[in-house]
C-alpha cells in the first residue's frame, strides 16, 4: 500500500510540474511577444535621441520625468541627452541578469510589493534572462524542481509588468507625451456594411482628392463589384477639427484619431491610411484583432504591422501620387477579399466618450489621488475594477458584457478600462457622463454630473499607468495592494498577453476575475494552481464564472468581504 501510495504522489507530482511547465511556456511566450514589442519603442527612442529621426519627437516633461525617476541625473543636459541615456537604462534593465541591478523594476513595483517579491524569493531579473530560465529548466520528480517552476512563474509573471511592459510604456510617454483628458465624439454610424471602407487620418487634401477621382472610375467600381462590395467609400479619421477632409465632397466624417480604436472596432474598416504621427498603439491592436489594413505614406511611420506603399510627392512628379492613390485603393479591395469572416457592427447613432485617463490627468481633476482614495474609504466608491483584455465578440456579446458592467456600477463599483476591449464599452456609452445614471447613489454623488461611470485608460499595454493609480490609491489608504477592494477583470483570458497580463497583477496582489481561461484549460493542474498557491504566496487569487453576471456579484461580494477584513464601513 505504502509503495502505491507513493507511487501515485509521485505521479500527480509529475502531472503538476507538466502543467506548470505549459504556464511557463505560455508566460515565456507572452514576454517574449511583448519584448518585441517594446524593443521596437526603446530603439525608436533612442534614434529620436542620437539623430531627431523617428516617428515623434520627444516630449521633454515625460523625458525628465522618467529619467529623474530611474536615478538619471538631469541636470544642466540637454532633453535628447537624458533620453538616449534613458533607452540604454531600459534596455540594459530588459537584458538585465542579476534582480538587484534591475532599476526599472526598482523605480516602479509597490514598495510593499518588492517586499513580498524579496521574501519569498522571486524577484525577477531582467524579462531576456527569466524567458531563458524558463526555458533551460529541466523538469524533475521532486518538491524541490516544482517549487522552483513555481519561482520561476511567478518571476515571468513580474518582469512581464515591471518591465516587458513598463519600458515600452515609459518609451511611448517620451514619444508620444502623455494623454489628456477629454471629450471626443465619433460617428460610427455614417460606416456603411456594403462597402469597401478606408479611413483617411489627417492627410493632404491633395490625395484624398485623388483617391475620390480613382474610387470613381468604371475600372474600380467593376472591381469591387467583384468582390461583392457596392463601391468604395471614404471616411474623415482625423486628428483635430474641423477636419480638413470633411471640406472635400465625398469624404464622411467619422471620428478624430483619440476615437479611432472604437471606430476600427467595428469591424468595418477595410484600411486605414495615415500621413501623421497619429499612429497610437491602441489603434494598431484594434487594426490587427479585426484584420484592418494599417497604410503609411511615409516610412518613419511604419511601425511592427504597419504598411508603407509609397511617399506622397506633388511636387516632383504629379503621377506619383496619382500611383499612389491606385496602390492604396487596390490595397482595400484585397483587404476587403480578406476580411469576409469580419463581423461589421455598427451601431446607431454618435458616440461620446471621455478619454486619456492616468495619474496625471486625475489629479488634474481632484488636486492629488487622496481624494478618489478617501472615497473608497468613505464607501462613496465601493471599489475599482479594471475590465482589460482583446475583445472576442462570438464569445462575450455585447449584452452581456453590458450586464456585468450595470451590476458592478449598480453597486458604487467605479470601473477602469483599457485595451482592445475598452472600444466595445465605449461604443455602449459607459465613457460618458451621460450614463452617470447606472451607478449607485453613493457613486453617482462621487462622480458628479461631469465624470464617466467608466475611466479609460488607453490600450492594454499601458497598464503601468494603472499600477502607479493603484499605487497611489495605497499611499493614501495606509493600505496594502492586496487588501484593497481592488479587481483585475480579463472576461475573455485566451491568448499569451491577456495571461501575462492577469498573472501579472496577481503578482500585484489583484484577484484576477474571468469568464474565460482557454490558455490553461487542459491544464487541471495548473487551474489549482493559480487561485490556491497565489492567494498564499501573493494575497491574491483567480476566478473563473462562465456567466458574466455571476462573475459580477462574486466580485461584489469579495469587495464586500474586503472591506470588512480591513473595517471599511
Amino acid at each position: 500500500m505504502g509503495s502505491n501510495h507513493s507511487s501515485s504522489s509521485e505521479q500527480e507530482l509529475h502531472n503538476g510540474q507538466d502543467t506548470l511547465e505549459k504556464g511557463n511556456r505560455i508566460a515565456a511566450a507572452g514576454v517574449v511577444a511583448q519584448n518585441a514589442r517594446t524593443r521596437e519603442f526603446l530603439l525608436g527612442l533612442k534614434k529620436t535621441a542620437k539623430e531627431g529621426e523617428g516617428l515623434h519627437s520627444l516630449n521633454e516633461k515625460q523625458v525628465m520625468a522618467h529619467g529623474s525617476l530611474l536615478g538619471i541625473s538631469i541636470k544642466n543636459k540637454k532633453v535628447e541627452e537624458v533620453a538616449d541615456e534613458l533607452a540604454d537604462a531600459l534596455l540594459q534593465d530588459m537584458e538585465c541578469t542579476v534582480p538587484s541591478q534591475n532599476g526599472t523594476l526598482d523605480a516602479v513595483a509597490p514598495p510593499e510589493r518588492k517586499l513580498v517579491w524579496n521574501n519569498i524569493g522571486v524577484t525577477p531579473a531582467g524579462p531576456v534572462y527569466e524567458v531563458d530560465q524558463a526555458s533551460r529548466q529541466v523538469v524533475g520528480e521532486t518538491q524541490d524542481t516544482h517549487g522552483k517552476m513555481v519561482d520561476q512563474f511567478l518571476r515571468l509573471g513580474i518582469a512581464f509588468s515591471m518591465n516587458s511592459v513598463a519600458s515600452g510604456s515609459i518609451a511611448q510617454d517620451c514619444l508620444l507625451g502623455l494623454p489628456q483628458r477629454a471629450t471626443i465624439k465619433a460617428n460610427p454610424g455614417a460606416l456603411r456594411d456594403d462597402t469597401i471602407n478606408i479611413a483617411l487620418n489627417a492627410n493632404e487634401s491633395s490625395l484624398a482628392a485623388e483617391l475620390i477621382k480613382i474610387i470613381r472610375t468604371a475600372e474600380v467600381g467593376q472591381m469591387a463589384e467583384e468582390v461583392g462590395a457596392r463601391g468604395i467609400q471614404l471616411y474623415g479619421l482625423c486628428c483635430s477639427d474641423p477636419l480638413s477632409e470633411n471640406h472635400i465632397d465625398g469624404v464622411i466624417p467619422l471620428s478624430n484619431a483619440r476615437l479611432s480604436q472604437p471606430v476600427i472596432a467595428t469591424g468595418a474598416l477595410d484600411l486605414w491610411l495615415t500621413t501623421s504621427q497619429d499612429i497610437l498603439p491602441n489603434m494598431l491592436d484594434a487594426a490587427r484583432c479585426l484584420k484592418t489594413v494599417v497604410v503609411v505614406t511615409s516610412e518613419s511611420g511604419c511601425l511592427p504591422g504597419v504598411e508603407y506603399l509609397g511617399q506622397i510627392n506633388t511636387q516632383e512628379n504629379a503621377q506619383s501620387l496619382e500611383e499612389l492613390a491606385r496602390r492604396i485603393v487596390f490595397r482595400a479591395v484585397e483587404s476587403y477579399k480578406n476580411r469576409r469572416d469580419i463581423c461589421r457592427i455598427i451601431p446607431p447613432s454618435e458616440i461620446e466618450a471621455m478619454v486619456g485617463f492616468n495619474r496625471d490627468t486625475l489629479e488634474q481633476r481632484y488636486g492629488c489621488m487622496s481624494s478618489v482614495s478617501s472615497a473608497m474609504i468613505n464607501k462613496k466608491i465601493q471599489g475599482i475594477a479594471n475590465i482589460t483584455g482583446c475583445s472576442r465578440y462570438s464569445f462575450l456579446p455585447e449584452e452581456k458584457l453590458s450586464a456585468m458592467i450595470d451590476i458592478l456600477l449598480e453597486n458604487n463599483i467605479l470601473i477602469f478600462t483599457s485595451g482592445c476591449i475598452s472600444s466595445q464599452i465605449v461604443k455602449m456609452g459607459y465613457c460618458s457622463s451621460k450614463s452617470v445614471h447606472k451607478c449607485g447613489s453613493k457613486l453617482q454623488e462621487f462622480l458628479g454630473t461631469k465624470m464617466p461611470p467608466v475611466w479609460h485608460f488607453s490600450n492594454c499595454l499601458d497598464n503601468i499607468h494603472l499600477v502607479f493609480v493603484f499605487r497611489e490609491i495605497a499611499k493614501y489608504t495606509g493600505r496594502p495592494i492586496k487588501s484593497l477592494p481592488l479587481a483585475q477583470v480579463i472576461p475573455q483570458c485566451f491568448n499569451e498577453k491577456e495571461f501575462c497580463t492577469a498573472l501579472a497583477y496577481r503578482t500585484l496582489g489583484l484577484n484576477s476575475y474571468h469568464c474565460e481561461q482557454s490558455a490553461v484549460r487542459d491544464a487541471s493542474d495548473l487551474v489549482d494552481f493559480l487561485p490556491e498557491e497565489t492567494k498564499d504566496l501573493l494575497g491574491s487569487s483567480l476566478t473563473i464564472y462562465a456567466d458574466p453576471e455571476k462573475l459580477a456579484e462574486k466580485i461584489v461580494a469579495d469587495f464586500d468581504q474586503a472591506r470588512s477584513d480591513i473595517c471599511w464601513r
